[in-house]
């Protein structure tokens, strides 16, 4: 038997004090995971937008002092490709697939140029009936579409292209 002087705590006292220390336990992990989550998210779009940019970018750079751009045709909305001529050769921008997907891909004569990190899930180019040489770009970058989350980024850019 236990006498007064003996101090401690019982079972019952020991097991409801484990049982409130796990519960706040999980409700800090249940916070520090969500953070984390939304922490990689946001790291996650401003990847994404990064690489729509430098698309847009190198896009921009290749067709800024075309004088001929061969397709898509004048008035032509969301095609696939552009195609253009450069120092007389035939050069294009393509949306990759298999290896090269993820990417945009500036096809040249001597080679093949990714660009967009392998975030570019899409990319049309829709030149003006009214002004033929003025192409719109629209490239979308994103992770994983597969995943639910997972939030895409889409740019637009008007570029003018040979003399206007």
């Amino acid at each position: 038997m236990k006498s007064k002087r003996e101090r401690g705590f019982t079972l019952v006292e020991l097991t409801v004090g484990v049982a409130v220390m796990a519960l706040i336990g999980a409700a800090i992990f249940g916070v520090l995971s969500s953070s984390l989550r939304a922490y990689q998210f946001g790291s996650n779009d401003e990847r994404a937008f990064g690489e729509a940019r430098a698309a847009l970018s190198a896009i921009a750079e290749e067709l800024r002092y075309q004088a001929d751009v061969t397709g898509p045709a004048a008035g032509t909305a969301d095609a696939a490709q552009i195609s253009y001529i450069r120092d007389g050769e035939a050069h294009s921008i393509i949306l990759g697939a298999g290896a090269e997907a993820g990417n945009l891909v500036i096809v040249t004569p001597g080679g093949r140029q990714l660009v967009g990190g392998g975030l570019i899930r899409a990319a049309t180019f829709s030149r003006d009936g009214t002004h033929p040489q003025r192409i719109t770009v629209r490239v979308t970058a994103g992770q994983n579409p597969a995943v639910a989350a997972s939030a895409a980024i889409t740019l637009d850019m008007v570029v003018w292209f040979g003399t206007i």
